[in-house]
């Protein structure tokens, strides 16, 4: 019998009896000391590549008129990192906006005594010395005990809780691009929204107060920001034609965790339409013939009963979407969908990657439209949507062995090798 490669072994197990018999045999010939040097080398990822600065102190000179400390730089391109505020136009509207807020970053705290805000319920302000507490923070000014503790909650800082002099200090650009992600703000940049749309987001007012002031530090910044070489990615784009299914509306009471199936169902739409001519309802059925909705064998064999031929793969990166999407395949891929992006968590979730551009995958979410900073869903329209690769990969490529840290080359993925006639 030909010699085989364990790493080949170990990409190409699906989990069938006669696999686990031989890993369970390879096991009982390794010794404690062997399996505990592959054991630290199996979960030891790669430290991850540095990532260069957005914007340098010199530049925020030249915006703001005003040096940064190192402190504040290091949180300014923390925040835009996290927040993906990485296009020039983004950055000049976001540093725009700020830069008028904070007085070209003189205050970083409300110079008010925050007293007015006592006992203002809409801010949850609901504690006596709330006001002064919580009053305004940082270069768009956190206002109230309720956004103190959203932001506390979003950045794993009970600290934030002390109160304004400490967001303020730690978290002054940080706590902006919260409000600014929260906001949708970057979606109306990239939809080439003016300068005086922005400024309204932002104020409240049409013409927002300070407008012409907002203006030139746009100006400004946009003469900045477009001589930099702030890298953009390239490359080709390509999406799938792929029909949706939602599992929240499934007439099952299975709902909340047919993801799974769900995700394959679009496969299956796309591949064999006359296979299932109805939802992700009818695919389920298929599936409890071999198992439940949740396991991946179950899913393999529902899609080979149906004329696919199918793996289901532990080690997807973005090379393989972008080679099973170049082949006409969709690719249902599961992922970590709770909790912020640095730290998620829970039992996983399962969606339908349709197609790829340079800083995206295109995926049909059958549980909606999730915040991949934060971990939460807001709309349960979930067809054609665009995951940043960024946030996505993190949440994707993750060991579950090691508290789901980021892990690249670990993505969870079903493979079409072949579709039967």
């Amino acid at each position: 019998m030909a010699v085989i490669s364990l790493a080949d072994a170990a990409r190409y197990t699906r989990g069938l009896p006669h696999q686990k018999d031989a890993w369970e045999w390879l096991q009982q010939q390794l010794n404690e000391q062997e399996l505990e040097g592959f054991a630290e080398r199996f979960r030891t990822a790669p430290p991850e590549p540095a990532t260069p600065d957005l914007v340098t102190a010199a530049q925020c000179l030249e915006v703001f008129g005003r040096d940064v400390t190192p402190a504040q730089l290091a949180d300014l391109n923390a925040c835009l990192q996290r927040f993906e505020i990485d296009t020039p136009a983004r950055i000049a509207h976001f540093m725009a906006q700020i830069a008028h807020e904070s007085g070209g970053l003189k205050w970083m705290e409300e110079i008010a005594d925050g007293s007015a805000y006592e006992g203002r319920f809409d801010l949850g302000n609901t504690q006596p010395g709330d006001g002064k507490r919580f009053k305004g923070a940082g270069v768009i000014q956190l206002t109230g005990r309720a956004n103190y503790e959203a932001f506390s909650e979003f950045i794993g800082d009970p600290q934030v809780m002390e109160g304004c002099s400490y967001v303020a200090s730690h978290y002054p650009f940080t706590s902006a691009g919260f409000w600014w992600h929260n906001n949708h703000m970057n979606e109306e940049v990239d939809g080439g929204a003016s300068c005086r749309r922005i400024s309204r987001l932002v104020n409240g007012r049409d013409p927002a107060n300070g407008l012409s002031d907002r203006e030139a530090y746009f100006a400004k910044a946009t003469q900045v920001f477009s001589a930099t070489a702030i890298t953009q990615p390239t490359g080709a784009s390509k999406i799938l034609s792929v029909p949706y299914f939602s599992q929240l509306d499934s007439s099952t009471d299975q709902a909340n965790r047919m993801c799974f199936s769900s995700s394959c169902a679009m496969l299956v739409a796309a591949l064999k339409p006359k296979a299932l001519p109805g939802t992700d309802d009818q695919y389920l059925k298929i599936v409890n013939q071999f198992g439940d909705t949740t396991s991946n064998a179950a899913q393999i064999q529902a899609l080979e009963s149906l004329g696919i031929k199918a793996r289901f793969e532990v080690n997807a990166d973005f090379s393989t979407l972008e080679e099973q999407i170049d082949r006409g395949f969709p690719v249902p891929c599961g992922f970590i969908h709770k909790g912020p992006v640095e730290a998620p968590f829970g039992n996983g979730h399962w969606l339908c990657v349709i197609g790829y551009n340079p800083k995206s995958v295109i995926v049909n979410d059958p549980n909606g439209d999730l915040d991949l900073i934060a971990g939460v869903y807001g709309s349960r329209n979930g067809a054609g949507l665009q995951y940043s690769r960024k946030n996505f990969g993190r949440r994707w490529m993750v060991d579950e062995t090691n508290n789901y840290a980021y892990a690249p080359g670990r993505g969870w993925a079903i493979i079409v090798e072949a579709v039967l006639a």
